[in-house]
């Protein structure tokens, strides 16, 4: 079970479609969640085929909240961060160290929080390295 989802997410036109919300990654603990479920769970929760390139299109920030806030309750984890890809990047370039970078990606993100994530106990040591 992934504490926390990490999307990252474009805005443009592609094809011959108006501009929207498309997910470039969804990573968790630093791996890019598999391609093929995440567009079996944008079939099914939009009953459309999902683009070739990226999960999408999404017409509204709103639309891509659902599919993520599904996805994260799915996957169990208590918290989906979302970012844009071109915020992302510029934090990795900025940043020098782990924690600066934890810090800073979380505090840019738009947090959705899933208060229905089991808790998950942790024993003195997971305490004391988390």
């Amino acid at each position: 079970m992934p504490h926390t989802l990490l999307a990252l997410y474009h805005y443009f036109n592609l094809g011959n479609r108006e501009a929207a919300y498309y997910i470039a990654a969804i990573l968790s603990s630093g791996e890019r969640l598999e391609r093929d479920f995440l567009e079996q769970y944008y079939g099914d929760l939009f009953h459309t085929p999902c683009n070739p390139d990226f999960v999408g299109p999404f017409e509204a920030p709103e639309n891509m909240n659902e599919y993520l806030f599904g996805l994260g309750e799915h996957l169990e984890t208590s918290r989906v961060a979302i970012l844009s890809a071109e915020e992302y990047n510029a934090i990795v370039e900025a940043v020098t160290n782990k924690e600066e970078l934890q810090k800073r990606l979380f505090s840019s993100s738009t947090i959705l929080n899933n208060p229905h994530a089991p808790v998950k106990r942790r024993g003195l040591l997971g305490k004391i390295f988390h």
